[in-house]
């Protein structure tokens, strides 16, 4: 879905979500810390990813999760 085009129904109608919404799905990793995720949505049928785009976030989550 990042080339805007949805992989379930084709449809060019891609919006991206990023940390600049205020209702982002922040995944916790401590009392300080969230990862932000980026989201595409297809606003004909539904379907949407989550993608953590920043490398220092993917790595905190590692250490955060892996154990």
């Amino acid at each position: 879905m990042r080339n805007n085009i949805c992989i379930k129904c084709h449809s060019r109608k891609i919006v991206k979500v990023g940390k600049e919404s205020r209702y982002n799905n922040a995944l916790y990793l401590n009392a300080f810390k969230n990862a932000i995720a980026t989201k595409y949505i297809c606003c004909d049928c539904g379907y949407f990813e989550e993608y953590y785009e920043n490398e220092k976030d993917r790595e905190a989550i590692y250490k955060t999760y892996s154990e």
